[in-house]
């Protein structure tokens, strides 16, 4: 649940201030929708944002960077710039008088070679998915306003909200970062998780590697407070602590982070005008309102005049008309929502909520076009979109359809369990036997569920497929004090062969261990024929015989194994010794019979208590068949 912590520190570097000589007085953007619930209310009518209309006095300025305090002058990026509007924006009311440059803009138009589209269309991508900021897509042209209103406002920390794996959120804790400023987030989660570590997955292993504070709330509790009164509550809390802090609105939808997507257009115009290609839709999903009411405000007000489509990922469309036309009246833009932009339902089992069939979309898209959709917004819409031009081909023959890819990349990796059915094309490499190979092996060999491998990981044979009934092998390794034989374990399918490159078979391969041998090589060892020959212990003596062991060797031991850290006694066995005797033997005989070792409990204590031996332990990836 929301708790709001205590001692702050105060941040490394002072806050950034601009040039002008009087900072324009305070106000709080207002809220967006919070895009969970559609029992919540709509938010209050966006108030104008504290920006000037004169932006003559102020002058480009360039940020410290956060790191030495120095500056970025000369390169652009972080800089505060004067803004002035579009000519056919100019009379929109207020004009934000200055921006902070995060993105890297403008962002391309490419061709996008969707399969099966109507007759003579077109649809070309503008890959907002590249904005920069950590591949935090459209968010970051929204930051470009609001953050350059929160350093005007002198604070010293911002605070915004959204999902759990909000992308709007994890732009605002990097581009405030940035900018020395600390960052507040409110996650919405689930009731079953909300007292639980969030974790690191997606977003918020970026959110946490650059420091932002998440506190954490129900969808039940959000939708019964809201967004707006969530922040305002963390809001109070900070400055009782003499923090100065700004609020961002969900999304960062209000009527100033619209001019976000008003100056998209202008930068649309332009490259229309290089590229000689007209649209005649653009197409964008809609997750709080923003991007879609100054696309189509853009659109509308500037020569592009291309009909605007929005595919909504959660809410309902009713919903996001009334909102737009909230944030339309707020920039005393004059029209209505409704005959600038047309909104189609898309959430289909509810926001970030996916479908099989949405999340094959985005695998075969990615597959013919190289393009990866998150699976939030843009994987929604252009699922949407596709499906809308296979059931009405007429609507969309013949067109130019401009598609916004709005971003979100990190949020497929929340999808990864339900993609991973989707997604194949991977084999063993297969080389021939008769392929050139090293006639020994160096140093150490590990056995592990998938078979025996050399310490660069190459196959040396045992089963390849996974094993189904170990489940407690996981590490197991040899060491030696010499080169050791290139030698293959035999799979019930193969022929029985000479066990170590001799010329003479054997038949009854065996592997020495002790009586307390663990249970995985007994079941590891039911997929070779290859026998157990276990070594009796003593009573109250849990450690395996070395004297023993070694006078069970013959000649078709392919190793002897020992345990390092009884699960009884915490004790391992003499492997020292079993190696001298085991050497010893193998100059007698002629073999050249390996150690193994399974290091249990105690096992990687080992190096420390026994210094004289030469140990390498290899740790293999555990395998539990039990999941």
């Amino acid at each position: 649940m929301l708790s709001l912590p205590g001692g702050i520190p105060k941040l490394r570097f002072p806050a950034f201030t601009l040039p002008s000589a009087s900072p324009p007085p305070p106000s709080t953007p207002a809220d967006g929708p919070p895009c969970s619930r559609s029992s919540r209310t709509l938010p209050p009518r966006a108030q104008p944002p504290a920006f000037s209309n004169s932006a003559a006095s102020v002058t480009e300025t360039s940020l410290p960077m956060a790191s030495d305090n120095r500056s970025s002058d000369g390169f652009g990026f972080l800089a505060m710039k004067p803004y002035s509007p579009p000519s056919w924006a100019s009379h929109l009311r207020p004009i934000p008088s200055h921006l902070l440059s995060l993105g890297h803009v403008p962002t391309p138009i490419h061709r996008w070679n969707l399969p099966d589209l109507p007759d003579g269309t077109e649809v070309w991508l503008k890959r907002d998915d590249l904005s920069g900021m950590q591949l935090s897509g459209n968010k970051v042209r929204k930051l470009e306003f609001l953050l350059a209103d929160a350093v005007s406002q002198g604070a010293d920390c911002v605070i915004t909200i959204g999902g759990i794996q909000s992308n709007h959120c994890r732009a605002t804790a990097v581009a405030a970062k940035y900018l020395n400023l600390d960052c507040y987030l409110i996650l919405r989660t689930s009731k079953a998780l909300v007292d639980n570590d969030p974790g690191l997955m997606g977003n918020l292993l970026v959110e946490r590697l650059v420091g932002a504070h998440v506190d954490l709330i129900s969808k039940e509790e959000y939708a019964q407070i809201g967004s707006v009164a969530l922040t305002e509550l963390l809001k109070e809390k900070l400055q009782k602590e003499g923090r100065k802090p700004y609020v961002i609105p969900v999304g960062g939808s209000n009527s100033l982070g619209t001019w976000g997507y008003v100056e998209a257009i202008r930068e649309i115009e332009k490259q229309v005008q290089i590229g000689e290609t007209k649209f005649d839709d653009v197409v964008v999903a809609c997750g709080s309102g923003g991007t879609i009411a100054g696309l189509s405000l853009g659109s509308w007000l500037s020569s592009l005049k291309a009909k605007v489509h929005a595919f909504s990922v959660c809410d309902d469309p009713d919903y996001f008309h009334d909102f737009v036309q909230d944030l339309l009246d707020g920039l005393e833009a004059g029209v209505h929502s409704r005959d600038i932009v047309t909104i189609q339902n898309a959430k289909g089992l509810g926001y970030a909520m996916s479908t099989a069939e949405e999340l094959l979309f985005i695998k075969e898209v990615a597959t013919a076009t190289g393009v990866i959709l998150d699976p939030v917004y843009s994987g929604k819409a252009a699922y949407a979109m596709m499906k809308d031009m296979k059931e009405s081909p007429n609507k969309w023959k013949g067109r130019r359809v401009l598609f916004v890819h709005t971003g979100g990349l990190l949020g497929l990796f929340d999808k990864v369990d339900q993609m991973a059915p989707t997604v194949g094309k991977w084999r063993r490499m297969d080389v021939h036997e008769s392929f050139p190979r090293k006639d020994g092996v160096e140093g150490f060999l590990v056995l592990d569920s998938r078979g025996l491998f050399n310490e660069d990981g190459g196959y040396l044979g045992g089963r390849r497929g996974r094993l189904q009934r170990a489940p407690s092998l996981g590490h197991l390794c040899c060491y030696v004090h010499r080169p050791l034989p290139k030698f293959k374990m035999l799979e019930k399918s193969i022929p029985k062969e000479a066990a170590r490159g001799g010329s003479k078979p054997r038949d009854k391969q065996n592997i020495v261990t002790g009586a307390n041998v663990q249970d995985c090589w007994e079941k590891f060892l039911g997929y070779f024929e290859v026998k157990l020959k276990k070594v009796k212990l003593s009573e109250d003596y849990y450690m395996m015989d070395p004297v023993k062991a070694v006078e069970t060797v013959d000649e078709n031991t392919i190793r002897v194994t020992a345990i390092l850290g009884s699960t009884l006694r915490g004790e391992f066995e003499d492997v020292k010794l079993l190696n001298e005797l085991l050497e010893k033997k193998n100059e007698e005989t002629g073999w050249d019979t390996p150690i193994h070792v399974d290091a249990a409990s105690g096992g990687f204590h080992c190096p420390v208590l026994v210094p004289p031996i030469w140990w390498v332990l290899a740790l293999i990836q555990h395998f539990d068949s039990f999941g």
